[in-house]
């Protein structure tokens, strides 16, 4: 059994309420956050690998990921680390970093739309950790 190769860095990233903002009532899609996508082309571009990383299933899975495609996103992996099972049996997808709405620290925010209010993740203390913007 072989660990994970170190060099490539792998993220694994929500979807509902992370790429998308929350207000749609599951299995229906968010509206996008407006810096979700960018800041994950940009990841993407730096050579980090990307895994969507859901409890979404069969219909609402594929139409997360036709939804992100349409929109320039596509992912190295979906819900699985690639070789993970030459080395664990784990159901807990391997990655180097999580990106999770309900993550303990993740940074929150709201979203003014002609509709009302809504909460996403605050994608440029995620763009900061990565050194993407100065602070």
């Amino acid at each position: 059994m072989s660990a994970p190769d170190m060099k490539t860095k792998w993220i694994a990233v929500d979807f509902d309420s992370t790429i998308t903002l929350s207000g749609a009532e599951f299995p229906e899609i968010g509206k996008c956050n407006p810096e979700a996508i960018p800041t994950l082309l940009q990841l993407k571009q730096l050579g980090f690998k990307l895994m969507l990383w859901t409890c979404r299933a069969d219909e609402s899975l594929k139409a997360a990921v036709e939804w992100c495609a349409v929109r320039g996103l596509h992912f190295d992996a979906i819900n699985e680390y690639p070789e993970q099972k030459e080395w664990s049996n784990s159901p807990k997808a391997y990655a180097d970093y999580y990106i999770d709405d309900k993550s303990v620290g993740i940074t929150l925010k709201s979203f003014k739309f002609d509709d009302g209010y809504q909460i996403g993740i605050d994608w440029k203390n995620i763009r900061r950790y990565f050194n993407l913007i100065k602070t």
